[in-house]
């Protein structure tokens, strides 16, 4: 019988942040020695007068980036801070998974596993950046707080099939959902995610199911996709049609990391995929089952693809698509889920319909 462990027994907190005020730089070291230096050299250009609180590190895991880290130093301050780089901003609140680490940054990826993996066993999923504070921060050793940033897909979900469907269906499709919490265990999380679903086939269209899931997916950055946009614009300028300037940002997809698989187009329709989440047992996979596993991103579905969760559980997915088209063009963008670990396919793929009038 498997042993279920609460979070508290990982040394790992669930904590609500609040909203703060922050010095900002935006550095790209090489290395951790390079890291270190760079923040000692932020710390001690903050004013200790307005310090209010530790340092800390913010980890984009969708980059540009293709040697070193991307990272934002921060600081915690009480006043508005600007010298050279350094700018002031407003960090949103978050809710996170806290696990300290102890000892030296050379046995911290070892740490980042526990933390991980135990979220990925409670169903848990991951924004896309992580966070580390330095309550030790001239140092390199001890006392680093590693920051798992928790996607509240529940609560997405919620707000968003009230908005589409109206608070009476979305009580009885959402029956159950205050049983779940931040210890719930991954397989009582996909049971409740899979009889709501068969719950929403009742209330919903196809058009209204894509539009509540597709609305709780990541939020794809805001950075990679203004530069996609200014692509486009470009291209336009240069007098370009619809169809070149997508080519154009196809193109510059292709050369940029922070895109992952680069898509094609086919007349009116973009093809895109994520790659595999684990790429070495992808490739390595003995059985068709092992390779589907290695392909998917969800922790919730992954490890119980034949469990009879509904396709439509890879809407989720294509969300994360719509963000990026539709920062580019400006219109609503309607993403087709056209192949799915679900359905059997050895990865997800989906079309992105692109408007014919812009």
């Amino acid at each position: 019988m498997e042993l279920l462990m609460a979070l508290k027994d990982h040394g790992i907190e669930y904590v609500e942040m609040k909203n703060e005020l922050i010095a900002s730089w935006r550095v790209n070291p090489k290395n951790r020695s390079e890291l270190v230096s760079l923040k000692n050299e932020f710390i001690r250009t903050i004013p200790e007068a307005i310090v209010s609180g530790y340092p800390f590190s913010i980890f984009r895991y969708v980059s540009s980036i293709q040697e070193g880290y991307d990272v934002e130093l921060c600081m915690p301050i009480t006043e508005e801070f600007f010298e050279g780089e350094i700018t002031t901003r407003v960090l949103p609140p978050l809710s996170v998974l806290r696990l300290v680490h102890n000892g030296a940054s050379d046995e911290l990826p070892q740490t980042y596993r526990s933390l991980y993996s135990t979220a990925y066993e409670h169903g848990l999923i991951s924004d896309e950046f992580g966070i580390e504070v330095y309550p030790d921060d001239e140092t390199n050793t001890g006392n680093i707080e590693l920051l798992f940033v928790v996607h509240d897909w529940g609560a997405l979900l919620e707000k968003n099939t009230e908005r589409v469907l109206g608070t009476a269906a979305a009580t009885q499709i959402l029956l159950g959902r205050e049983n779940l919490s931040t210890e719930s265990m991954v397989d009582e999380r996909y049971q409740w995610v899979k009889n709501m679903l068969q719950r929403m086939e009742k209330f919903a269209d196809e058009r209204q199911t894509y539009d509540i899931l597709s609305s709780c997916s990541h939020r794809f950055p805001e950075e990679p996709i203004q530069r996609i946009h200014e692509v486009y614009r470009a291209a336009r300028g240069r007098g370009g049609d619809n169809l070149d300037a997508v080519d154009s940002i196809i193109e510059y997809m292709g050369s940029d990391p922070a895109w992952g698989e680069q898509p094609y187009r086919e007349g009116y329709t973009i093809f895109a995929s994520k790659g595999p989440y684990n790429r070495n047992a992808y490739d390595n996979a003995k059985t068709d089952a092992e390779r589907r596993r290695a392909a998917c991103f969800c922790p919730v579905i992954r490890n119980n693809l034949d469990g009879g969760m509904p396709p439509a559980y890879c809407n989720c997915g294509a969300g994360w698509y719509q963000r990026q088209w539709e920062g580019v063009f400006e219109k609503p963008v309607f993403i087709e889920v056209v192949k799915s670990v679900l359905n059997g396919d050895d990865h997800c793929e989906f079309a992105i319909h692109i408007p014919k009038e812009l």
